[in-house]
């Protein structure tokens, strides 16, 4: 009998470029090598961890009988929490009717995409971009389109750039802000701009704030829902980054209707339909990050420790031949571009093994997130191992230069 070809097209084509880089990185380690895993975005595999009053509340979920499924849009406790967490940020009434709990920010950038994108339509997304955006948008059948966004300007979206793409076929407009990868905190001329863009032009934006307690140097983020005034926004967060909670898995997705557009109730039906056919997320779970709290503190701790590692970060590379970097403003990242003919790498992949080969620094390509000659690294590690990783990246392009 003749095989038979199972793999689906829209599969083959998708990856994982910040978790595909363990594999060669997983090889060398076999080999004796001390590897630094700045790929990944969690700052539990360093030296933070989740608050204790959360962890405490989960202990004490787990002791009661909550192993039932919830309501498929999240528990209405936690509704009601996010929507005082979202509406106090955003000075605005945030309905819990309008929010859908998810299995972490990516399901709910799942459910969007499947509610959103049929074969063929486009979707705007900032170049660099989070990979996620893209393949999700490939899985449907969607073209990612990208905008530029200005390196020069402290990788500031170019809303010029933002308009001449939109077309017949553009189904929303996707903003990253604090931005991953590139540690961006856009202003907000920026994002008034683009919302307004959006309503005028009848495009949804969406707008992903995972980030957006974890702001450097005293500056401010300014929130979509606060800025959108009676336009519509769709609003991406999560417990992950700011709660320290990565392995939890939650996040959710708020739709700001305040016109009552006919378009947005549908697509938000259309997420909440998704949420029903996945049954729920983890009901001891949400149960436990009903007691978040605004602990000024906690925040205040974190964002230092950022900050500074982040300045140590940037301080080398500027001092590092061939390579510059923008300076990150928030999240924990930072992406530098690296001159390439320096060393005669072919690609931004080549030289990311090549230097991982001798320094052990596990970056991941720009090229994963459609920025080619870039690589991002998190600055989560603790100071002296910044310090090490990026040093031994400097001594190793001084051989070239």
């Amino acid at each position: 009998m003749a095989s038979r070809k199972l793999l689906t097209t829209r599969v083959s084509q998708i990856g994982s470029p910040i978790r595909d880089i363990l594999k060669p990185a997983k090889a060398l380690e076999k080999t004796g090598m001390k590897m630094r895993y700045f790929n990944i975005g969690d700052p539990n595999k360093f030296d933070f961890d989740t608050p204790l009053h959360l962890r405490d509340a989960l202990k004490r979920e787990i002791d009661r009988k909550v192993g039932h499924y919830s309501d498929s849009e999240g528990k209405e406790p936690l509704r009601k929490k996010i929507a005082e967490i979202e509406g106090e940020k955003a000075g605005v009434s945030i309905s819990p009717e309008s929010i859908v709990v998810t299995v972490g920010l990516s399901e709910a950038l799942l459910f969007l995409s499947a509610s959103l994108l049929e074969a063929g339509d486009e979707i705007l997304l900032p170049s660099p971009v989070y990979p996620p955006y893209s393949d999700y948008s490939r899985l449907f059948g969607g073209v990612p389109v990208t905008y530029s966004c200005v390196e020069e300007a402290d990788w500031a979206p170019d809303v010029s750039d933002i308009e001449r793409k939109i077309t017949l076929k553009t189904k929303a407009i996707c903003v990253i802000n604090p931005n991953n990868p590139t540690g961006a905190v856009y202003p907000e001329k920026t994002v008034r701009e683009i919302i307004a863009l959006g309503a005028k032009r009848g495009v949804p934006v969406i707008v992903d704030e995972i980030y957006d307690r974890l702001i450097f140097g005293g500056g401010r983020h300014h929130s979509a829902g606060n800025l959108a005034g009676k336009n519509p926004v769709i609003v991406l967060n999560g417990f992950s980054k700011n709660f320290l909670a990565p392995g939890w898995r939650v996040g959710y997705i708020y739709f700001h209707n305040p016109g009552k557009d006919e378009n947005i109730s549908e697509l938000e039906e259309g997420v909440k339909k998704l949420s029903r056919l996945r049954l729920s997320a983890s009901t001891p779970l949400q149960r436990a990050l009903v007691s978040a709290r605004d602990d000024s503190e906690h925040f205040k701790e974190l964002v230092e420790k950022l900050e500074k590692r982040s300045e140590i970060a940037h301080s080398i590379l500027l001092e590092t031949p061939g390579i510059t970097a923008v300076k990150p403003k928030g999240a924990f990242y930072i992406f530098p571009k690296v001159d390439l003919s320096l060393g005669g790498w072919k690609s931004d992949l080549d030289f990311v093994l090549a230097q991982m080969k001798e320094t052990g620094n596990v970056f991941v390509n720009g090229d994963g997130f459609l920025s080619p000659g870039h690589f991002r690294s998190v600055i989560l590690a603790p100071e002296n191992e910044i310090e090490d990783a990026f040093e031994s990246l400097k001594k190793y392009m001084e051989k070239f230069g």
